[in-house]
């Protein structure tokens, strides 16, 4: 064994590691390879009260001990008393070399430490196999890693994104946790000074508010919601009305109890500082409309065969014509390939187009027609907008952004898409075909702030 990871373990047994710990790990395995066969070869004689390996120098003419240990146990074995020193040195030039050579010492017993940790954690022994490594043979020929993942190159990809798609939804469910155990907090303490104010416990108060005043649904009530939801139940009433009495009691205790509370917030000040969940998914050189500094950043992410996104691109249009020079738009490629076989042939086409400064024109024609995506309609297209052809055909062909448009998806991935349309106002989301009225609300939302 070698003497540093001898001695390592040595500190850690006995509890004297971690006092040292602060001095090891300066220098892994630069003066041990040296130095051991050195050790390894000093004689020790019967009378020599340190074990095999605790003996770590000794000098031309009179041994030198120094035991990495208890001193206690170091002074029972020798036979010394606890306050007697354990050796006296009067030369000076002996003087020099024991203060020099604990020094050296220190650094051969921090190179062994740091190994012997090592050692023992996990994470040191897993490395990233090679992606020249064999995985298997046949007739003697190897079968690499690399071809391994060329094989299975498209279910890598897809394992890629729902990773991403994983994370961000664990993000997504915190911050929502987070935001509803605020809300909660919030609500207590305005019921607890309310209850406080009117002299009475808060369990009272909120019967006296709440639960009192629900009142049982009425026959009618009961015949309106199963004729209302008929097709969703899809039950004989009789089977069912005891759950449709029980869902409108909840109903109406959810109703009361948010009336209640708003009331509250209205009559005491509740500043909230926890901020909407965000995400940047900004992007340099792609697509845009409108002012770099506009106060307010949109970043749309579409497909240009997916049904759902030409409808939206209406309601885009709107909201870029109403507030102008307050927002800027950036358009980002998500092509949903395993719905839409078109759609990345489309999308850059529309980034070849966007070369030659012509990408919302395309925009808009590959959006009024989804049923003409194929190679030669995209060509055609680019007739008709008067592009330079040959320069378009040969991006085209070259298929050169194809790159940037997986960047695209990833980046769409790490926020948690995974559909269209999706579009982030200050990095804020609102996922699938949204009214005019919605985006309108959170972009006057963000324009209050600034």
């Amino acid at each position: 064994m070698p003497l540093g990871i001898h001695l390592a373990q040595k500190f850690r047994d006995n509890g004297s590691f971690m006092a040292y710990a602060p001095v090891f790990c300066v220098v892994q395995c630069t003066f041990g390879p040296r130095i051991q066969p050195a050790l390894d070869s000093l004689p020790y004689t019967a009378n020599d009260p340190v074990p095999t390996g605790d003996l770590l120098w000794r000098n031309s003419t009179s041994w030198t001990i120094m035991v990495l240990g208890s001193h206690s146990t170091f002074r029972a074995a020798s036979g010394r008393k606890p306050d007697t020193p354990l050796f006296k040195i009067t030369s000076p030039r002996y003087k020099m070399r024991f203060l020099f050579r604990p020094v050296v010492l220190l650094i051969v017993v921090t190179a062994g430490s740091c190994y012997a940790i090592a050692q023992k954690s996990p994470e040191a022994k897993t490395q990233k196999p090679s992606v020249s490594k064999p995985l298997a043979m046949v007739d003697g020929v190897a079968i690499t890693e690399a071809q391994a993942r060329e094989e299975g190159a498209a279910a890598l990809d897809s394992l890629e994104l729902q990773v991403l798609r994983a994370k961000a939804a664990a993000a997504r469910n915190e911050h929502q946790i987070l935001e509803d155990a605020v809300e909660r907090l919030v609500e207590d303490k305005l019921l607890r000074t309310e209850a406080e104010k009117q002299g009475v416990p808060k369990e009272e108060l909120l019967a006296r508010e709440v639960q009192r005043k629900i009142s049982e649904p009425t026959a009618d009530e009961i015949d309106n919601f199963y004729k209302e939801n008929q097709q969703r139940i899809d039950r004989p009433k009789e089977e069912v009305v005891t759950q449709i009495i029980k869902y409108m009691k909840k109903q109406k205790e959810d109703s009361l109890t948010e009336a209640f509370f708003d009331k509250l917030k209205s009559e005491h000040q509740v500043v909230r500082m926890i901020e909407p969940l965000r995400y940047n998914v900004s992007a340099d050189g792609r697509p845009s409309l409108g002012p770099a500094s506009a106060p307010v950043l949109l970043v749309l992410f579409s497909d240009f065969q997916c049904p759902y996104c030409k409808m939206f691109s209406g309601t885009i249009k709107e909201i870029t014509q109403k507030y102008g020079n307050n927002v800027h738009l950036i358009f980002r490629q998500f092509p949903l390939t395993s719905l839409h076989p078109d759609a990345q042939r489309a999308a850059e086409a529309s980034l070849c187009a966007n070369t030659q400064g012509h990408f919302w024109e395309i925009y808009d024609l590959l959006f009024q027609d989804q049923n003409s995506l194929n190679d030669e309609d995209l060509r055609a297209k680019a007739v008709k907008l008067g592009l330079d052809v040959s320069a378009f055909n040969a991006c085209f062909d070259s298929k050169r952004y194809a790159g940037e448009i997986r960047e695209d998806v990833l980046a769409g991935s790490a926020a948690g898409l995974d559909g269209t349309p999706a579009l982030f106002v200050n990095g804020r989301l609102l996922y699938g075909n949204h009214p005019y009225a919605d985006i309108a609300a959170m972009i006057d939302e963000e324009l209050k702030k600034k």
